[in-house]
């Protein structure tokens, strides 16, 4: 069982270097996160005083979140644990009553999941005042398809137009989509592979990998990889990356879009 101090493995942290990117105005308003996976992003809203909660479907997500969002928070007063929540949701359970109440909506490694990814950036959608931002982050090229898409519980791999075309049919504006991992990322794809585990195959081992995607790493990275996973040592690289944003050359996509009128659906 996962403890909620794993060290995050290197997608993860050239991923959370380009969802930065454009986040980095989020100083206001409400917001939500759908899958809130070991809570690294939501505690980073936690510490930045914003106010809103995290929904994830996984009890062992919620737990971990809710324990990394309390450590993050300790001695800042009951008020600011208050004003970040996690709770066990399915996107598809939310409440109507909560349509139109969100100004962010952010939703990372989850929509690859989802049967229905259209219905699932609808309802996102919906949650969204109009004006309201969605932030997601999606696995790029479905010719990178492998072992750790299988075992994460993966459907689906995307390209940049099949991913614009379902978020614009879901009533929004595209404002960015920056391709990410360029060059290290590709570099070390290929050659870990080999040291991902084989998944189990099977509908309800398929359900389970998925539930556990978002804390249970397909790959063990030791503690002492801290001395070189980290922002400090790797921002060099991270300014790398950010020069081929723009390219189709990435592992995986960040979009950021608008709601200009209410998401079909």
């Amino acid at each position: 069982m996962s403890n909620g101090y794993a060290v995050p493995t290197p997608t993860q942290f050239f991923r959370m270097e380009a969802v930065r990117a454009l986040t980095r105005d989020v100083e206001s308003g409400c917001f939500l996160e759908v899958g809130v996976g070991s809570g690294h992003f939501l505690e980073r809203m936690a510490r930045r005083g914003l106010a809103g909660r995290g929904i994830d479907s996984s009890e062992e997500a919620v737990r971990i979140a809710a324990e990394r969002i309390t450590r993050a928070l300790a001695g800042r007063g009951a008020h600011s644990l208050q004003q970040v929540s996690v709770s066990l949701c399915d996107l598809f359970d939310l409440p109507s009553e909560e349509d139109g109440t969100y100004d962010w909506v952010f939703s990372f490694e989850v929509l690859e999941h989802i049967p229905d990814d259209r219905a699932a950036i609808s309802r996102m959608g919906r949650l969204l005042r109009e004006g309201g931002r969605l932030v997601i982050s999606v696995p790029a090229h479905a010719k990178l398809w492998g072992r750790d898409d299988e075992w994460a519980g993966h459907l689906r791999r995307y390209e940049r137009e099949e991913l614009r075309v379902k978020v614009e049919e879901a009533g929004f504006t595209i404002e960015s989509v920056v391709s990410y991992g360029v060059p290290v990322l590709n570099a070390i794809h290929g050659l870990l592979r080999p040291l991902v585990r084989k998944p189990v195959n099977g509908a309800e081992q398929k359900a389970l990998r998925t539930a556990q995607s978002g804390y249970n790493q397909y790959l063990t990275v030791p503690r002492w990889a801290k001395l070189i996973l980290n922002d400090i040592a790797l921002w060099p690289l991270y300014r790398i990356q950010s020069l081929f944003y723009g390219t189709d050359l990435g592992v995986g996509y960040v979009l950021r879009a608008r709601k200009l009128k209410a998401a079909q659906g």
